[in-house]
């Protein structure tokens, strides 16, 4: 196996093992991209946008 395919698998390896966790509710594993406060801030932004673009009733 070239050098290369091995850097790649050490390293999706390495990001799949620590945004890895697991689902109190359910038990299932999944992968965690962006942290909550991340998720937080997006939702924010977007609740934002939309709201200068759509009208409230």
């Amino acid at each position: 196996m070239s050098r290369l395919k091995i850097c790649g698998l050490v390293g999706l390896l390495a990001v799949g093992f620590s945004g890895c966790t697991v689902v109190p509710e359910t038990g299932r594993r999944q992968i965690i991209i962006t942290s909550p406060a991340q998720e937080a801030s997006m939702g924010l932004a977007v609740f934002a946008q939309i709201k200068g673009s759509e009208r409230v009733s």
